[in-house]
Order: structure tokens, then sequence, then C-alpha cells
């Protein structure tokens, strides 16, 4: 049996229309039907904030990010709402990690808490760009979550965080900043689907 026969391959890349997805500046207020998808990019770079203005609902959210930071540290934080929250996040991850100084590898776990839902990627190591993330997030108000996978250069993770507050609604899908607030992105681009 030749499991990329078309039967089993649903979504292939001629499947998806790319040209019938919207492309949105940064701070642009959006509302996505489900399955409906958008781009998100900033029209001027370097920034050091990109508005996801993305009306959100109770449902399930995925976000493919692509950006770079300068000076090197590529740690995005998301802000749920645009607004801070303080340490009312629960991060879990397990990060593979490359230390260029000495050529070893690291494996890294760890759970904290964090008053944001993204951060660091290598944990300081051999960070350089540019970094791919995906995340599929619940903005259930009782169950708030995003699942994580990303990597760049230095690193691979693979991540949950937890909004820990289970009576506030996630109406906007939120600002991203640098995580070390004197970087920039040079280079940021959101492919945001509502999936239910």
């Amino acid at each position: 049996m030749n499991l990329l026969d078309d039967r089993f391959v649903k979504n292939t890349q001629s499947d998806i229309d790319y040209s019938s997805i919207k492309v949105i500046d940064s701070g642009e207020e959006y509302f996505l039907e489900p399955l409906e998808s958008v781009i998100v990019q900033p029209s001027v770079l370097p920034t050091n904030s990109v508005d996801v203005n993305i009306r959100t609902v109770e449902g399930y959210y995925r976000v493919i990010l692509l950006s770079t930071e300068t000076p090197n540290n590529q740690s995005p934080a998301l802000l749920p709402n645009g607004l801070s929250y303080g340490d009312v996040f629960t991060d879990t991850e397990l990060l593979i990690n490359h230390d260029p100084t000495t050529g070893a590898w690291g494996l890294f776990g760890h759970c904290s808490s964090h008053p944001n839902m993204w951060n660091d990627i290598q944990n300081g190591w051999d960070d350089t760009g540019p970094t791919l993330y995906m995340m599929y997030i619940s903005t259930y108000t009782n169950r708030k979550v995003i699942r994580a996978m990303g990597g760049s250069v230095g690193g691979v993770v693979d991540r949950t965080t937890v909004w820990n507050d289970t009576t506030t609604p996630w109406t906007k899908l939120g600002i991203f900043t640098p995580f070390i607030s004197t970087n920039t992105f040079s280079y940021f681009k959101a492919h945001v689907q509502r999936l239910r």
C-alpha cells in the first residue's frame, strides 16, 4: 500500500489556495470565521511589538510564527488580550539546545510561573534566528492553554503554557513582544487560523 496515495493525503500543497488568505497589518482588528486564516505582519520593521489583533471567541486557534529578533535572543512573549497579568501562567517545557562555545548539547526541562505566555526557546544558548513556532491555542475561559513546538539554529522546544486564571475571557489573541525588552523584531510573520 502506498501511504502517499491520494486516498490518504487530504491536504497536499496543491489543495491549498494561498492566494485566498488575507494579509493584514499588525494592529488591524480582524475576526476569523471557523477555518478561516489570515497572515499578520507589520508594515514597518524593525519593531518592538506586534499587535496580532485577532478577536477571539471561546474555541481553538493555530498560529504558525516565523520571526527573527535583533540582537539574537529568540524569545517572543505573547501578552494575551494585549495585557500583562503577572505570574498567572504555568509553563512546562522540554528543550534540546546547543552551546556553541563548548559544542555540547543539552536537554533541559522545567515547570515555572511567568508573566507572559511564551518565552526563551533555547534558554540562552546560541539563540540565532530565524525561529519557527507552531502553536495550538485554546481560548476557552476556564481552560486557556497554548501547546507549542518551535526551533531555530540553537535548539528545539516542546512547551505547554496554561493561563491559570479561569475567569478572565481571552478576547484578543494578543501582542507579541521580545522577551528581552531591548530586542526588536527584524522579521515577523504569523499565519493565524481559527480551528473551531
